[in-house]
């Protein structure tokens, strides 16, 4: 599997042509992300985003036989939009998004926009976020589906949640304080989607 190297653009274009991993961490300011994925190739992305204010559109074309696997984690502290929107046009295609985001006192907006096209016959899309608010934060998703087609698997599903008190408690049991345990929950809830191998 091919590693992607991204240059430190604002706008970037991917053009798949065979199996690849990218691995995207706060150090990129990206704003919008076109992918293109030709026949027979597999994307993996892993991104990983502390945020303070920012808005990211991501567009994605799939040809045949081609899976996608975006795995995003972020961090939000005051205003995040994140708006992704997959075309579904060919056949034999796999894509799944899953969302983990921690809204720290901001709003966070996530909207997922698939449409899967008439004609196409095997395809597959699952949409999976997870949201948790901590310190008055507040999150709203939206995973639309729009499916022309009855040959095809379709899934979405959403949570929003506040931390467990029951974690706390249990964490403090062992000696923990709250801010400790909140940064430990938090952290696995947000490593808990990254893939290394594929």
């Amino acid at each position: 599997m091919n590693n992607i190297i991204l240059d430190k653009e604002s706008i970037v274009n991917l053009n798949i042509s065979e199996d690849s991993i990218c691995n995207i961490d706060s150090s990129y300011n990206i704003n919008k992300l076109n992918i293109n994925i030709k026949n027979n190739a597999k994307l993996v992305i892993n991104h990983y985003s502390i945020i303070n204010e920012h808005k990211l559109d991501i567009d994605i074309n799939q040809l045949e036989n081609t899976s996608f696997i975006y795995n995003h984690s972020f961090k939000n502290s005051d205003k995040y939009n994140l708006n992704i929107n997959i075309l579904l046009k060919s056949n034999n295609t796999k894509n799944n998004i899953n969302i983990h985001g921690v809204t720290d006192g901001g709003i966070s907006n996530i909207n997922i926009n698939g449409k899967v096209y008439d004609k196409t016959i095997n395809n597959e899309l699952n949409e999976n976020i997870k949201l948790l608010n901590i310190n008055n934060g507040k999150s709203n998703a939206y995973p639309n589906m729009f499916i022309d087609t009855k040959n095809v698997s379709a899934n979405h599903s959403v949570s929003i949640t506040n931390i467990n008190k029951d974690y706390l408690f249990y964490l403090n049991s062992k000696g923990l304080d709250k801010d400790n345990s909140t940064n430990l929950i938090v952290n696995g809830f947000l490593n808990g989607i990254i893939e290394n191998k594929n």
